[in-house]
Protein backbone atom coordinates (compact mmCIF):
# COMPACT_ATOMS: atom_id res chain seq x y z
CA UNK A 1 0.00 0.00 0.00
CA UNK A 2 2.98 2.51 0.99
CA UNK A 3 4.73 1.60 -3.29
CA UNK A 4 0.90 2.56 -4.23
CA UNK A 5 0.57 5.65 -2.25
CA UNK A 6 4.00 7.04 -3.70
CA UNK A 7 2.88 6.29 -7.03
CA UNK A 8 -0.01 8.15 -6.54
CA UNK A 9 1.87 11.47 -4.81
CA UNK A 10 4.51 11.05 -7.61
CA UNK A 11 1.27 11.46 -10.52
CA UNK A 12 -0.31 14.39 -8.63
CA UNK A 13 3.15 16.07 -8.08
CA UNK A 14 3.67 15.41 -12.04
CA UNK A 15 0.29 17.12 -13.19
CA UNK A 16 0.57 19.74 -10.68
CA UNK A 17 3.69 20.75 -12.85
CA UNK A 18 1.98 20.42 -15.80
CA UNK A 19 -0.63 22.46 -14.92
CA UNK A 20 1.27 25.15 -13.72
CA UNK A 21 2.98 25.16 -16.83
CA UNK A 22 0.55 25.33 -18.82
CA UNK A 23 -0.89 28.39 -17.18
CA UNK A 24 2.70 29.71 -17.06
CA UNK A 25 2.12 29.34 -20.90
CA UNK A 26 -1.32 30.90 -20.94
CA UNK A 27 -0.37 33.64 -19.42
CA UNK A 28 3.01 34.20 -21.45
CA UNK A 29 0.40 34.17 -24.86
CA UNK A 30 -1.79 36.95 -22.86
CA UNK A 31 1.49 39.03 -22.04
CA UNK A 32 2.34 38.97 -25.84
CA UNK A 33 -1.45 39.43 -27.37
CA UNK A 34 -1.72 42.85 -24.71
CA UNK A 35 1.75 44.03 -25.97
CA UNK A 36 0.83 43.49 -29.37
CA UNK A 37 -2.89 45.39 -29.53
CA UNK A 38 -0.99 48.12 -27.40
CA UNK A 39 1.80 48.54 -29.98
CA UNK A 40 -1.12 48.63 -32.91
CA UNK A 41 -2.92 51.31 -30.83
CA UNK A 42 -0.51 53.05 -29.93
CA UNK A 43 0.73 53.52 -33.92
CA UNK A 44 -3.02 54.31 -34.37
CA UNK A 45 -2.63 57.34 -32.08
CA UNK A 46 0.90 58.48 -33.60
CA UNK A 47 0.09 58.58 -37.04
CA UNK A 48 2.26 55.51 -38.20
CA UNK A 49 0.28 53.53 -39.49
CA UNK A 50 -0.28 55.40 -42.38
CA UNK A 51 -3.10 56.79 -40.92
CA UNK A 52 -2.39 60.54 -42.39
CA UNK A 53 -4.79 61.16 -44.66
CA UNK A 54 -8.67 62.65 -44.75
CA UNK A 55 -9.98 60.82 -42.04
CA UNK A 56 -6.53 60.69 -39.98
CA UNK A 57 -8.32 62.09 -36.88
CA UNK A 58 -10.88 59.16 -37.11
CA UNK A 59 -7.87 56.64 -37.48
CA UNK A 60 -7.65 56.10 -33.91
CA UNK A 61 -9.06 52.80 -32.18
CA UNK A 62 -13.16 53.90 -31.44
CA UNK A 63 -14.32 53.50 -28.12
CA UNK A 64 -16.46 50.51 -27.82
CA UNK A 65 -15.33 48.88 -30.66
CA UNK A 66 -12.85 46.27 -31.94
CA UNK A 67 -11.93 47.86 -35.08
CA UNK A 68 -8.75 49.37 -35.20
CA UNK A 69 -6.10 50.62 -37.67
CA UNK A 70 -2.53 48.39 -38.60
CA UNK A 71 0.70 49.65 -39.56
CA UNK A 72 1.29 48.26 -43.48
CA UNK A 73 4.78 47.04 -42.32
CA UNK A 74 2.55 44.61 -39.76
CA UNK A 75 0.87 42.60 -42.76
CA UNK A 76 3.91 41.06 -44.19
CA UNK A 77 2.50 37.89 -46.01
CA UNK A 78 -0.02 40.04 -48.04
CA UNK A 79 0.61 39.89 -51.80
CA UNK A 80 -1.98 42.78 -52.20
CA UNK A 81 -0.27 44.85 -49.85
CA UNK A 82 3.42 44.07 -50.43
CA UNK A 83 2.89 45.22 -54.33
CA UNK A 84 1.06 48.12 -53.32
CA UNK A 85 3.61 49.36 -50.80
CA UNK A 86 6.18 48.23 -53.97
CA UNK A 87 4.58 50.81 -55.95
CA UNK A 88 4.34 53.40 -53.71
CA UNK A 89 0.70 53.75 -53.60
CA UNK A 90 -0.99 55.28 -50.68
CA UNK A 91 -2.79 53.36 -48.65
CA UNK A 92 -4.18 52.36 -45.39
CA UNK A 93 -5.52 49.04 -43.16
CA UNK A 94 -7.57 48.27 -40.72
CA UNK A 95 -8.53 45.22 -38.70
CA UNK A 96 -11.70 43.89 -37.18
CA UNK A 97 -14.22 41.55 -37.08
CA UNK A 98 -14.52 39.12 -40.33
CA UNK A 99 -17.04 41.05 -42.52
CA UNK A 100 -18.85 39.38 -45.35
CA UNK A 101 -21.15 41.59 -46.14
CA UNK A 102 -22.07 45.28 -46.94
CA UNK A 103 -23.95 45.24 -43.27
CA UNK A 104 -21.58 43.48 -41.50
CA UNK A 105 -18.98 46.13 -42.88
CA UNK A 106 -20.24 49.18 -43.16
CA UNK A 107 -20.10 49.64 -38.78
CA UNK A 108 -16.75 49.53 -38.60
CA UNK A 109 -15.32 51.32 -41.85
CA UNK A 110 -18.21 54.15 -40.27
CA UNK A 111 -15.93 54.71 -37.37
CA UNK A 112 -12.30 54.56 -38.85
CA UNK A 113 -12.82 55.70 -42.05
CA UNK A 114 -16.50 57.55 -42.35
CA UNK A 115 -15.65 59.29 -45.79
CA UNK A 116 -14.01 56.01 -47.74
CA UNK A 117 -16.74 54.32 -49.99
CA UNK A 118 -17.60 50.69 -49.50
CA UNK A 119 -17.03 48.66 -52.84
CA UNK A 120 -18.87 45.55 -53.05
CA UNK A 121 -17.98 42.39 -55.25
CA UNK A 122 -20.02 39.69 -57.81
CA UNK A 123 -17.98 37.16 -58.39
CA UNK A 124 -19.83 35.58 -61.75
CA UNK A 125 -19.60 32.71 -64.40
CA UNK A 126 -20.89 32.56 -67.63
CA UNK A 127 -23.42 29.65 -68.15
CA UNK A 128 -22.36 28.97 -71.85
CA UNK A 129 -18.91 29.82 -72.29
CA UNK A 130 -18.06 29.04 -68.52
CA UNK A 131 -16.47 32.55 -68.59
CA UNK A 132 -15.75 34.00 -64.77
CA UNK A 133 -16.52 37.41 -64.18
CA UNK A 134 -15.45 39.74 -61.47
CA UNK A 135 -17.49 42.92 -60.70
CA UNK A 136 -16.29 45.52 -58.39
CA UNK A 137 -18.79 48.65 -57.39
CA UNK A 138 -19.65 51.45 -55.19
CA UNK A 139 -21.73 49.46 -52.21
CA UNK A 140 -24.73 52.11 -53.54
CA UNK A 141 -24.66 51.11 -57.43
CA UNK A 142 -27.30 48.91 -58.98
CA UNK A 143 -25.75 46.71 -60.94
CA UNK A 144 -28.02 45.32 -63.83
CA UNK A 145 -26.88 42.04 -64.96
CA UNK A 146 -28.82 42.35 -68.04
CA UNK A 147 -26.52 45.50 -68.97
CA UNK A 148 -23.56 43.37 -67.65
CA UNK A 149 -24.33 40.13 -69.90
CA UNK A 150 -24.82 42.34 -73.26
CA UNK A 151 -21.54 44.16 -72.64
CA UNK A 152 -19.57 40.97 -71.92
CA UNK A 153 -21.44 39.17 -74.54
CA UNK A 154 -22.05 36.24 -71.89
CA UNK A 155 -24.88 34.26 -71.57
CA UNK A 156 -26.96 34.19 -68.14
CA UNK A 157 -24.27 34.87 -65.44
CA UNK A 158 -25.02 34.03 -62.19
CA UNK A 159 -22.73 34.02 -58.80
CA UNK A 160 -20.32 30.70 -59.32
CA UNK A 161 -19.86 28.37 -56.40
CA UNK A 162 -17.73 28.89 -53.59
CA UNK A 163 -15.40 26.18 -54.27
CA UNK A 164 -14.54 27.64 -58.17
CA UNK A 165 -13.70 31.43 -56.25
CA UNK A 166 -11.21 29.55 -54.11
CA UNK A 167 -9.75 27.43 -57.19
CA UNK A 168 -9.20 29.93 -59.53
CA UNK A 169 -8.39 33.15 -56.89
CA UNK A 170 -7.91 31.79 -53.85
CA UNK A 171 -10.62 33.84 -52.19
CA UNK A 172 -13.53 32.72 -49.40
CA UNK A 173 -17.35 33.54 -50.27
CA UNK A 174 -17.64 37.12 -48.57
CA UNK A 175 -13.53 38.07 -49.03
CA UNK A 176 -13.85 38.91 -52.70
CA UNK A 177 -11.50 41.48 -53.71
CA UNK A 178 -10.55 43.34 -56.98
CA UNK A 179 -6.56 43.06 -55.67
CA UNK A 180 -7.29 39.31 -56.63
CA UNK A 181 -6.40 40.22 -59.92
CA UNK A 182 -2.64 40.05 -59.07
CA UNK A 183 -3.60 35.85 -58.21
CA UNK A 184 -4.56 35.42 -62.12
CA UNK A 185 -1.42 35.46 -64.23
CA UNK A 186 -3.35 33.55 -66.47
CA UNK A 187 -6.05 35.76 -67.37
CA UNK A 188 -8.97 33.45 -66.11
CA UNK A 189 -11.05 36.04 -64.99
CA UNK A 190 -12.63 39.16 -66.47
CA UNK A 191 -12.46 42.24 -64.28
CA UNK A 192 -15.30 44.85 -64.25
CA UNK A 193 -15.15 48.06 -62.51
CA UNK A 194 -17.59 50.67 -61.97
CA UNK A 195 -17.05 53.79 -63.68
CA UNK A 196 -18.44 55.42 -60.32
CA UNK A 197 -15.69 53.94 -58.18
CA UNK A 198 -13.36 55.21 -60.23
CA UNK A 199 -14.86 59.07 -60.54
CA UNK A 200 -15.47 60.25 -56.83
CA UNK A 201 -12.50 61.88 -54.94
CA UNK A 202 -12.61 59.59 -51.64
CA UNK A 203 -10.91 56.81 -50.79
CA UNK A 204 -12.35 53.38 -51.89
CA UNK A 205 -12.04 50.40 -49.23
CA UNK A 206 -12.24 46.74 -50.29
CA UNK A 207 -10.24 43.78 -48.75
CA UNK A 208 -6.79 43.15 -48.91
CA UNK A 209 -6.13 39.17 -50.20
CA UNK A 210 -5.52 38.19 -46.60
CA UNK A 211 -9.30 37.97 -45.83
CA UNK A 212 -12.02 40.26 -44.43
CA UNK A 213 -10.93 40.69 -40.92
CA UNK A 214 -9.00 43.57 -42.67
CA UNK A 215 -9.90 46.07 -44.92
CA UNK A 216 -7.80 48.46 -47.09
CA UNK A 217 -8.72 51.76 -48.47
CA UNK A 218 -7.21 53.39 -51.41
CA UNK A 219 -7.60 55.87 -54.04
CA UNK A 220 -9.08 55.54 -57.86
CA UNK A 221 -5.65 56.48 -59.68
CA UNK A 222 -4.06 53.71 -56.68
CA UNK A 223 -6.47 50.92 -57.62
CA UNK A 224 -5.63 51.39 -61.47
CA UNK A 225 -1.90 51.40 -60.68
CA UNK A 226 -2.27 48.10 -59.18
CA UNK A 227 -4.45 46.88 -61.98
CA UNK A 228 -1.16 47.85 -64.45
CA UNK A 229 1.31 45.90 -62.38
CA UNK A 230 -0.78 43.03 -62.29
CA UNK A 231 -1.20 42.63 -66.19
CA UNK A 232 -4.81 43.21 -65.90
CA UNK A 233 -6.69 45.76 -68.17
CA UNK A 234 -10.24 45.68 -66.17
CA UNK A 235 -13.72 46.90 -67.86
CA UNK A 236 -14.91 49.84 -67.12
CA UNK A 237 -18.81 50.00 -66.66
CA UNK A 238 -20.80 53.09 -66.54
CA UNK A 239 -23.80 51.01 -65.05
CA UNK A 240 -25.96 54.64 -64.76
CA UNK A 241 -26.49 53.94 -68.39
CA UNK A 242 -28.44 51.03 -68.15
CA UNK A 243 -31.23 53.10 -66.19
Amino acid sequence: RMAELGERLHAAAAERSALVAEIAGLEARQAAATKQLASYTAASSTGKSAAAGPDAAAASTPMGSSARTVPSADVTDDASVQTLTKLGVEHRIFAHPPAGTIAEWRPHMEALAPKARLCKNLFLKDKKKKQLILCTALAETNIDMKFLANRLKAKNPRLAAPEVLMETLGLKKGAVTPLACIADPDHKVQFVLDKAMLDVSDELLVHPLSGNHLSLALGAKGLLQYFKEAGHEPLVLEFADAE
